[in-house]
């Protein structure tokens, strides 16, 4: 459901007449994909019992998890 609703605002900000809604759009895009990855790193903790984090482990769901998120980096570059 967030990568729905993420990738709505973007495609929004892009067909917006004006700027302040454009960046309106974006910005809560960008509020929402940073609450994706919040709740991604629960996760993370959550599989792991604490053991692993975002930016620490070695799981396979940690991998998967940071390939997600990683794959999220180009949609601001198109919807600029």
């Amino acid at each position: 459901l967030f990568s729905v609703v993420i990738l709505s605002f973007g495609f929004s900000s892009t067909i917006m007449p004006n700027t302040p809604l454009k960046l309106l759009c974006y910005a809560v895009g960008v509020l929402l994909f940073c609450t994706m990855v919040y709740f991604n790193r629960l996760q993370i903790i959550e599989f792991s019992g604490g053991y692993e984090g975002l930016l620490s482990g070695d799981s396979e769901f940690r991998k998967a998890t940071l390939l997600l998120i990683t794959t999220w980096f180009p949609f601001p570059a198109w919807f600029v």
